[in-house]
C-alpha cells in the first residue's frame, strides 16, 4: 500500500515539474506578441506591440519600446528586415545591424522609417551582443 502511494506522489510531482518547465519555455518564448518582432532567446529584453504609420512621403515608419526587467543593463544587436508588396526581401542598409543597449529596469525607443515607398512589411530582430 505504501508503495502504490509513494509512486503515486512520485509520479503527480513529475507531471508538475514537466508542467512547470513547459510554462515557463512558454513564457521565455512569449517576449512579444507580435511575431514581426523576433527577440532571441537569451536576450532578456521584451519588446512592446510596434506602432506604425504612414507619412504624408508614403514611407512606412514603424516604432517599438523595448524594456528591460532586469537589475542590470543589456547590450543587443536591433535588425530590421523590409518586404514590398510582393513579399520580397528588400535590402536596403537602413536595416543593417545596430546596436541597442537598454538600462537596468528601463526602457529604449526605437523608430525607423522604411527606405522606399513601395515597402509594407518589416520584421525586427533582437540579437545577444556576446
Amino acid at each position: 500500500m505504501g508503495n502504490k502511494l509513494s509512486r503515486r506522489i512520485t509520479d503527480g510531482l513529475k507531471r508538475m515539474a514537466l508542467l512547470l518547465l513547459l510554462a515557463l519555455t512558454v513564457a521565455a518564448c512569449a517576449k512579444s506578441a507580435d511575431k514581426r518582432i523576433m527577440i532571441q532567446p537569451d536576450v532578456r529584453l521584451t519588446a512592446e506591440a510596434p506602432r506604425i504609420a504612414v507619412g504624408d512621403d508614403k514611407l512606412l515608419r514603424v516604432s517599438t519600446r523595448i524594456n528591460n526587467g532586469n537589475s542590470y543593463a543589456v547590450k543587443a544587436y536591433i535588425t530590421v528586415e523590409w518586404s514590398d508588396g510582393q513579399g520580397q526581401k528588400v535590402d536596403s542598409l537602413i536595416g543593417t545591424r545596430a546596436p541597442l543597449a537598454v538600462p537596468s529596469y528601463g526602457s529604449e525607443d526605437f523608430s525607423i522609417t522604411a527606405p522606399r515607398p513601395d515597402i509594407i512589411g518589416f520584421r525586427i530582430r533582437i540579437e545577444s551582443r556576446e
